[in-house]
C-alpha cells in the first residue's frame, strides 16, 4: 500500500515534497525516451492555416501581415526567428522541446505535489500519449507547446510560493498565447493563508502578482478591437465539439481525474478552481477540444492521486488495463494503428466502458461505482450519438447517388457540425453546394477539409478545380500543382498554364 498523503503532510508542512537526486535524471530519462519514440512513430502532419499565420509572424515578428490574434502571440515565432534553422524546422525544434520539458516538469510538478514516484510516472507516461502531446507533436507550427510548458511552470511556482517567479512566467506566458491569462486567479485560490472564499490579503497579493503580465497583454493587444481573442459575432457551440474529440484529449485519464476527485485532500481541491475560468471561452473558440488542453495540470494532478490510492495487489492488474483501453480509445492512436475511417470508433468507447468498471472494480465498497456508472452512462451516450452520425453518413452517401443532393446535404451538415475533421463529410457536402450553386460554400468546405489534411492531393485537386472553375487561374494552378502525381490535375494544370496570355 503507498503511504497516505497525510503522513507526507506532517512532514512537509508546506505541502510540497523535495525530489531525490536519482529521480531528476529518471524523470528526464523517461520523457526523451517517450518523445523520442513518438517522434519516429506519429508522423509530421504538415502546415495547418494556423501554422501558416504563425510562419508569417516568425518572419517579421513585429511587422506581419498576419491576422490577431497570431501577430500577437509572438514568444514562439520570435524564438524561431532568431534560431539558425529554417522556420518551418524551428518551430519543430521548439515545439518538440517544449513538449519534453512538459512531460519532467510534469513529473516534478506532480512528485512535488507529494504523489508517489511510481504513480507519477504512469500518469506522465499516458499524458505523453494523449492527444494533447500527439496533436501538437504532429502539428508543431503552434505555440500551444511552449504556453503550455509556462503555464505549468506557472502552477508550480505558484504552489511553492515564489510568487514573484510565478508572475514573471505568467508574463512570458501571456505573450506565448493569451489563454495563460486565466491562471492568474490561481494566485488567490491556491493562496495557503487564504482561510475563507473571501480574504482580503490573498486578494491584495494576487492583484500585485497579476500586474506583469496584465500590462503585457494589454501592451500587445492594444492594436485593435480585432485583437480580442475571441469572436463575440459568430458565437459556435458545435463546431470542434465532437464527443470523440472532447473525449480525446485525455482519454481514459478523465476517468482517472474523476475517479482522483474522491480522494483529493483540501490542498489539491482548490487546484479544481481552475477548471471554472479555463472553460470560459469555451463558448468563443472554434476549436473546443483544443481549449481543453488548457485543464491537463489538473487533470494530471487529480489523476495521479487516483493511481496512489490504488491498492497494491489490484494495481499491477488494473494498470496494464487501464494502460490499454487508453491506447484503443485514444483518438491518434487508434488513426494510426487500426486505420480507422468512420467518423467515430463506436467499439472503442464500448471498451471503454468495460475499462471503467474494471478501472473502478476495487473501490466499489467505497461507492466508487457512482463515477464508473456516470462515466459509463456518458460514454453509451457517445456510442448512440456516433452511431447515429454513422447512419447518417451512410444514409447521406446513399441519397447522394440516388439522386436527391438536398437530403444528402442536410445529413452530411449533421455529421459535419459534430465532426468538423471527417474529411468524407465535408467533401461530400462541398460537392452538394455545388450541385446547388453555392460555389462559396463549396470551396469554404474544401479549404476546410484541407486544413485537417494539407498534403492530400485529392483535396488539393478539387479546390484547384473549383478555383479554375470560379476564374482564379493563378490559385488554381498552386493548388492543381500541389495535386500533380493525380494525372487529371496536371493536364488541368498544364491547360490553364497555356492558356494563360504572357
Amino acid at each position: 500500500m503507498l503511504p497516505e498523503f497525510h503522513n507526507e503532510a506532517a512532514q512537509y508542512p508546506q505541502g510540497m515534497t523535495p525530489l531525490s537526486k536519482r529521480e531528476i535524471p529518471f524523470a528526464v530519462l523517461l520523457c526523451l525516451t517517450l518523445i523520442t519514440v513518438e517522434l519516429f512513430v506519429f508522423p509530421y502532419r504538415g502546415i495547418t492555416n494556423d501554422g501558416r499565420a504563425y510562419l508569417a509572424v516568425s518572419e517579421s515578428p513585429f511587422s506581419s501581415d498576419a491576422p490577431a490574434p497570431y501577430s500577437n502571440r509572438l514568444l514562439a515565432p520570435l524564438i524561431v526567428h532568431f534560431l539558425p534553422f529554417q522556420h518551418e524546422t524551428g518551430f519543430r525544434v521548439v515545439s518538440s522541446v517544449s513538449l519534453f520539458l512538459l512531460l519532467a516538469l510534469g513529473y516534478i510538478f506532480l512528485r512535488r505535489c507529494r504523489v508517489s514516484p511510481t504513480a507519477s510516472g504512469i500518469v506522465i507516461a499516458l499524458f505523453a500519449l494523449s492527444d494533447v502531446v500527439l496533436y501538437n507533436l504532429q502539428h508543431p507550427i503552434l505555440v500551444d507547446p511552449l504556453s503550455y510548458l509556462l503555464i505549468l511552470a506557472a502552477f508550480l511556482t505558484i504552489k511553492e510560493d515564489r510568487l514573484f517567479a510565478a508572475s514573471v512566467i505568467l508574463t512570458f506566458a501571456v505573450l506565448a498565447k493569451e489563454s495563460a491569462l486565466f491562471v492568474l486567479p490561481m494566485f488567490y485560490f491556491l493562496d495557503r493563508g487564504r482561510e475563507k472564499l473571501f480574504d482580503h490579503e490573498p486578494l491584495k497579493k494576487t492583484v500585485l502578482c497579476s500586474i506583469l503580465p496584465l500590462t503585457a497583454y494589454i501592451a500587445i493587444y492594444h492594436t485593435s478591437a480585432e485583437s480580442l481573442p475571441f469572436n463575440w459575432v459568430n458565437i459556435s457551440l458545435t463546431r470542434g465539439a465532437a464527443p470523440r474529440l472532447l473525449f480525446g484529449t485525455f482519454g481514459l485519464l478523465w476517468l482517472s481525474f474523476i475517479g482522483g476527485i474522491s480522494k483529493a485532500e483540501r490542498a489539491s481541491m482548490r487546484m479544481l478552481f481552475f477548471i471554472i475560468f479555463a472553460l470560459v471561452p469555451i463558448p468563443f473558440v472554434t476549436d473546443t477540444w483544443r481549449m481543453l488542453y488548457l485543464l491537463f495540470p489538473v487533470v494530471l494532478l487529480f489523476s495521479g492521486i487516483y493511481f496512489d490510492h490504488i491498492p497494491g495487489k489490484e494495481k499491477y492488474i488494473l494498470i496494464p488495463i487501464f494502460t490499454a483501453g487508453f491506447l484503443i480509445t485514444n483518438t491518434e492512436i487508434a488513426s494510426n494503428l487500426l486505420h480507422i475511417v468512420l467518423p467515430g470508433n463506436s467499439i472503442a468507447y464500448a471498451g471503454t466502458v468495460i475499462g471503467i468498471l474494471l478501472v473502478h472494480a476495487p473501490f466499489l465498497k467505497e461507492k466508487w461505482y457512482i463515477p464508473a456508472l456516470l462515466s459509463a452512462v456518458v460514454i453509451v451516450g457517445f456510442i448512440a450519438l456516433e452511431l447515429f452520425l454513422t447512419s447518417e453518413f451512410n444514409r447521406g452517401v446513399e441519397a447522394l447517388k440516388g439522386g436527391k443532393p438536398y437530403i444528402a446535404g442536410k445529413r452530411f451538415e449533421r455529421v459535419v457540425a459534430f465532426h468538423p475533421d471527417f474529411i468524407p463529410a465535408i467533401v461530400n457536402l462541398a460537392i452538394v453546394r455545388i450541385n446547388e450553386g453555392e460555389i462559396d460554400d463549396a470551396e469554404r468546405l474544401f479549404r476546410q477539409a484541407l486544413s485537417h489534411s494539407p498534403n492530400e492531393p485529392v483535396l488539393s485537386f478539387y479546390l484547384g478545380s473549383l478555383l479554375y472553375q470560379k476564374g482564379e487561374r493563378q490559385e488554381a494552378i498552386r493548388y492543381l500543382e500541389k495535386a500533380s502525381s493525380i494525372p487529371e490535375a496536371k493536364r488541368l494544370c498544364n491547360e490553364i498554364k497555356s492558356n494563360l496570355t504572357p
